[in-house]
């Protein structure tokens, strides 16, 4: 009996010993797996999770929390105590750049430059090209670059510079005449021009011109003095027309012109003439002059005729015709002013047509 009690008092003793041991054993592997864990606060942006793992690779962790990590993106980890890591994600930006017409995306990471992104994608800058950034800016998400390229192009040549003219006033020229004192000369310049040319397109032109010779300016006298008044000249008219010689021969009428050639008469005739000085060309396109041309009827004396006029002692040369044919008229003498036709008036002459 008591032999029995005994041996259940110590079964009794076993039994808590083993149960003091397990609560023991629970409590320090407990301590244990406390000890050896870390909590871990991510911050991805926006975003902040706390994650507690007995592992202490990163890697793992964002796993754990589900968090993908892209090529470009950055993952910053810093023990902030004994238990405690804080995990920062800087997530990839996204830049687009436009460059010979087209158009390159890109992700790089938080805080690269313009100049980080154009290596990456391998884009050479000339330099003259143009960018829309500086290349030392920090781009942001979703940044647009534009590259303009951009080239110059010149080119050169000669060109002449026009003189200009100056009149000087003398009294040692009649009034109405120049005269010539210096000839003017050309001057001569350089132009260079430049052009700018961006992504192929002419945008500006600008153009420098350097003097190579200066113009010399021509210089012109002008005449002050003033002329006396003077009596018109005298036609030297012969109204009986005593110089007048037509005398006839075997070989057909012949007479003496003004200057003591004889030649052969063509027609003679008889009339009223008179004088004219409007209009500088004739009906035949010639340019008539004072006492070398005459109008007439055409019908009777050809255009082109050599017509010996005794009474004035000249030969003129049929070239004109007009009005005075209708008014029984048989010429109309070129002269060189209305003053000199009003003193001629209408006066009876002879004209000889000559045969050559």
């Amino acid at each position: 009996m008591a032999f029995g009690l005994d041996s259940k008092v110590k079964g009794l003793i076993s039994s808590k010993k083993m149960v003091a041991f397990l609560i023991l054993s629970t409590a320090f592997t407990s301590s244990a797996i406390f000890l050896n864990s870390r909590n871990y606060i991510i911050s991805d942006g926006a975003s902040t999770i706390s994650v507690t793992s007995l592992c202490k690779e990163i890697r793992r962790v964002l796993e754990k929390a589900k968090i993908k990590v892209g090529e470009n993106d950055e993952v910053l980890v810093n023990d902030t105590s004994f238990l405690t890591t804080n995990i920062n994600i800087k997530r990839a930006v996204p830049v687009s750049v436009f460059v010979d017409g087209a158009e390159k995306r890109i992700e790089v990471k938080d805080g690269s430059t313009v100049e980080d992104v154009l290596n990456k994608l391998n884009v050479p800058l000339n330099a003259d090209d143009e960018l829309s950034v500086p290349k030392d800016a920090t781009v942001t998400p979703y940044a647009k670059i534009d590259i303009n390229r951009v080239e110059y192009k010149q080119s050169s040549f000669t060109e002449d510079i026009p003189f200009s003219t100056e009149h000087k006033e003398t009294d040692s020229l009649l009034k109405g005449k120049t005269k010539l004192e210096r000839a003017g000369a050309l001057g001569q310049k350089e132009v260079i021009v430049k052009e700018k040319y961006v992504n192929g397109n002419l945008e500006n032109t600008e153009r420098l011109e350097n003097i190579l010779k200066e113009p010399v300016s021509k210089i012109e006298l002008v005449g002050t003095k003033k002329t006396k008044a003077t009596k018109p000249r005298d036609l030297n008219f012969n109204s009986a027309g005593n110089n007048v010689a037509v005398k006839e021969s075997g070989g057909g009428s012949t007479v003496v012109d003004e200057h003591g050639v004889i030649h052969k008469v063509k027609n003679v005739f008889k009339g009223k003439v008179t004088a004219y000085c409007d209009g500088t060309y004739g009906s035949t396109g010639v340019k008539v002059q004072r006492l070398k041309h005459m109008a007439v009827d055409p019908r009777k004396i050809p255009y082109g005729s050599k017509v010996y006029i005794p009474e004035l002692n000249k030969t003129l040369i049929a070239a004109d015709t007009g009005g005075f044919v209708r008014m029984g008229r048989i010429g109309d003498i070129r002269l060189g002013n209305k003053q000199e036709c009003d003193r001629f008036g209408v006066r009876n002459m002879t004209l000889v047509v000559l045969v050559d």
